[in-house]
């Protein structure tokens, strides 16, 4: 069986390969080949030694669980795909009926209320022209906030789930592959109706807990962990005390996860055996641990319902499950056993879920203690303690490995704090949670002494952050100790020669290829894509520059959520240079924690009130062959001396405001050997018209940053034509609402054969110098985008399929 399971899951993985999904009679034929091979081994059985017969049948045994498994994925991959909006060249605008089928996630602003929610269309929506099931929708400013399960007729501007597309960073298009997501958009106008639909109750029924345990929790001091260890509800949570989970490894466990799962039933098991063993008639007439376990099996169940049954639950249910049916049969299952048909039924069920993280984490999880399980004689809470020890550092490593993250203190972290929320807190919260069915009141009591332990617990990890620092690794490094690991486990499951030789020989290769990698490289140029902003990452031989940090609000960090992440799978942990063109929020979203996270060493403003950061005004800085030069128009009208690098120098401007805002901005030119690049900010004609004037910086360029993103008021023609460009990269996003870059503008640089290329169309745009006039130019999407990221051809729509 385990030979079966490990092909299946390798087939279902090979979808992380495919840059467009394979032909389904390939797969069909590879199962009847199989299936021909194995009716082949069986007739020769008699001619072959019991060796050569065990291998060649486990071969052919693997070759078929790896063609069903990958028809298997790529069938329902192609199915999930048809649903999928297509992409356009503009929103669509349509009216549709349906439910709202997950709690809101609202928020607030000094303009209004919004909310975000999933909405399920009801089947006989006849005003569209396509298949789509399920939409993800804001609604901003709204007095009428919608609950879940009620209906609506809402008149929606939807586009194609399209990712901002960056290496190492969260890839927006996969994941709403997995949780079948046809479309997103936001609410124009709806009105709500009545119905009867298929996903009301459960979703119904748990934000009337919710409301419940806010009622018991809302005076004690942890309420957001407290909703979250029992209801899986996160949105009351502070930021402070989610970067301090964050940071030290913990942010499991304010999740629903499989150890949650897992303790429930625990618990439950523990409970219910106490209590029915205290009766011998009623042992007499049911064993005690069959009861326990199926009473513990209903109660994880109900608990898993109410905790939004998300996919990881899911997961820790199956497996329980499968744990439970073997427990209660009395068949003797080995743990091998157990794990591949939790396995094989999992892929069975939802064979998209190999493209979450999420789905590795639970089946490692799940290898560690089975593992742990068939080597240790420990049994009840030693077993646990060592369990959970275990599993602090396995999985510890296992994620820094998968996020290119490694922190001592999150080992340390692990290790005190999954026993305290185990043993303490969340025996606390689930009683608490039974009792707020009955008492709100006295459920306060106990939420209320649950605060303690969560003190003192946050306590200790904020000393451990300040204490240990992380440990960035670059993504390769990261996928060559991920391989090393898998290579180890592989062979510890399958226990064959050929299969140890074959993880081995693909370990020193990926080794070699490190290597080579590693090997020193000309100037890189990463115009990462943000969306509706820029940030733009310089290297050279261990030198960075982080060029602006994109867009921020209240509701979303462009920093946090993809320029961080995209540092660390590079191994950045600190900048040496950080310029910021100028106090637009797209370009200087979220630049405190920015200064804080990267520590750069220099910062430098075109538009500045920081009184640690130097003007950019003229100056020059070399790192080896590669040289820096920054300037901005408002440093040439400054009455004050700007010479002195050292000191602040606050621009004071003559004449008007001509020189502040998108006029204001650094300009910054990198330049290695021949080669230049430069970046330009949201500058406009009379800035550009200014620089020509005043001929005191160097334009000339191979590559330039177009200027404000497209915008009409940008890319005169005497400032393209001083600039000798050959390349012009544009940032903005997909279906910006400033109809960036405009039309005209592309059309200048394309009479001047200056070629352009748009993030919102490539993904994350590498461009490599090397100082003697290559220039190397990669883009993401196009060369590493898989099957379920949208290509440039793939936008191109039929005039006829568009409303």
């Amino acid at each position: 069986m385990k030979n079966f399971a490990f092909g299946l899951l390798l087939g279902c993985s090979s979808l992380w390969f495919y840059s467009e999904l394979p032909s389904i009679l390939f797969w069909v034929a590879g199962v009847v080949l199989s299936v021909i091979a194995y009716r082949f081994c069986r007739h020769f059985r008699s001619t072959c030694t019991p060796v050569y017969e065990n291998l060649l049948r486990s071969t052919v045994l693997f070759a078929l669980a790896f063609s069903l498994g990958s028809l298997w994925a790529t069938l329902m991959a192609s199915y999930q795909l048809s649903f999928r909006l297509p992409v356009t060249s503009e929103r669509i605008e349509v009216r549709v009926s349906g439910q709202v089928c997950s709690i809101p996630k609202r928020s607030d602003s000094e303009k209004g209320s919004s909310s975000r929610f999933f909405f399920c269309l009801a089947a006989n929506n006849e005003s569209i022209d396509y298949p789509i099931r399920k939409l993800l929708l804001s609604w901003y400013y709204t007095e009428r906030m919608p609950q879940v399960g009620e209906f609506w007729n809402v008149t929606a501007r939807l586009k194609t789930p399209y990712a901002k597309l960056n290496p190492g960073t969260f890839d927006f298009e996969r994941w709403a592959l997995t949780e079948q997501i046809d479309a997103t958009g936001y609410v124009v106008e709806g009105a709500r109706i009545h119905g009867e639909f298929q996903f009301a109750n459960i979703n119904q029924w748990r934000a009337e807990l919710i409301e419940v345990l806010q009622q018991a929790t809302a005076k004690t001091e942890y309420q957001g962990w407290h909703l979250a260890l029992t209801a899986g509800y996160r949105e009351m949570l502070s930021d402070e005390h989610l970067d301090t989970l964050k940071r030290s490894g913990t942010a499991h466990l304010i999740a629903i996860s499989g150890l949650h799962v897992g303790l429930v039933f625990l618990w439950a098991f523990s409970a219910v055996n106490f209590l029915w063993r205290r009766s011998a008639r009623l042992c007499l007439w049911i064993p005690a641990e069959r009861v326990s376990i199926l009473c513990a099996l209903l109660l994880t169940t109900g608990f898993s319902l109410m905790a939004g049954f998300d996919t990881p639950t899911q997961r820790a249910l199956v497996a329980l499950t499968i744990l439970s049916i073997s427990r209660l049969t009395l068949m003797e299952w080995s743990h091998f056993s157990l794990l591949s048909l939790t396995l094989i039924v999992l892929l069975l069920l939802d064979p998209l879920s190999v493209l979450s993280e999420g789905f590795w984490l639970s089946i490692i999880a799940l290898v560690m203690i089975y593992w742990l399980a068939g080597s240790s004689r420990d049994k009840g809470l030693v077993f646990w303690l060592k369990l959970q020890a275990f599993l602090s550092i396995g999985m510890a490593v296992v994620a820094s490995l998968m996020f290119g993250i490694f922190s001592i203190n999150s080992i340390v972290a692990n290790i005190l704090a999954i026993p305290i929320i185990s043993f303490v807190v969340l025996p606390l919260d689930l009683i608490g949670y039974l009792v707020a069915l009955f008492h709100v009141e006295a459920a306060s009591v106990l939420f209320s002494i649950a605060d303690y332990p969560l003190r003192y617990l946050l306590q200790f990890l904020h000393f451990l952050n300040q204490l240990f620092s992380s440990l960035f690794l670059s993504q390769s490094f990261a996928m060559l100790l991920l391989i090393g690991v898998g290579c180890f486990f592989t062979g510890w499951i399958l226990r064959h020669r050929l299969v140890v030789v074959l993880c081995v020989s693909s370990f020193l290769v990926v080794c070699i290829g490190y290597v080579l990698d590693s090997a020193e490289k000309g100037m890189s140029v990463h115009f990462i894509d943000v969306g509706q902003g820029q940030s733009i990452l310089v290297q050279y031989e261990g030198f960075n520059a982080l060029y602006d940090t994109g867009f921020a609000n209240d509701e979303f960090s462009t920093a946090q959520q993809i320029i961080a992440p995209y540092l660390y799978s590079l191994g950045v942990s600190q900048l040496d240079v950080l310029i910021i063109s100028h106090k637009d929020v797209d370009h200087s979203g979220d630049l405190e924690w920015v200064i804080k996270q990267f520590n750069p060493k220099s910062i430098y403003f075109g538009e500045a009130t920081r009184g640690n950061a130097e003007n950019c005004s003229p100056q020059l800085i070399k790192h080896r062959d590669m040289k820096l030069q920054t300037t901005s128009v408002a440093s040439y009208h400054s009455k004050i001396d700007t010479s002195d690098k050292a000191s602040f120098a606050t621009i004071n401007l003559s004449g008007k405001n001509a020189w502040q805002g998108n006029n204001s901005s650094c300009l910054a030119r990198f330049t290695l050997g021949e080669q230049s690049i430069l970046l330009t900010g949201d500058i406009e004609e009379i800035a550009e018209r200014e620089l020509i004037k005043q001929n005191q910086f160097p334009l000339q360029a191979d590559v330039i940053s177009v200027p404000h993103h497209g915008s009409k008021t940008s890319s005169t023609w005497s400032f393209l034509v001083a600039t000798k460009a050959a390349i012009g990269v544009v940032s903005n996003g997909y279906l910006n609402r400033f109809n960036h870059p405009a039309i005209s503008v592309i059309s200048r640089y394309e009479a001047l054969d200056i070629s352009t290329l748009n993030t919102a169309d490539t993904g994350r745009l590498l461009i490599e110098f090397d100082g003697q006039g290559t220039i190397d130019v990669s883009a993401h999407r196009s060369e590493s985008g898989k099957f379920w990221n949208h290509t440039l051809e793939s936008r191109i729509l039929q005039q006829s399929v568009i409303n």
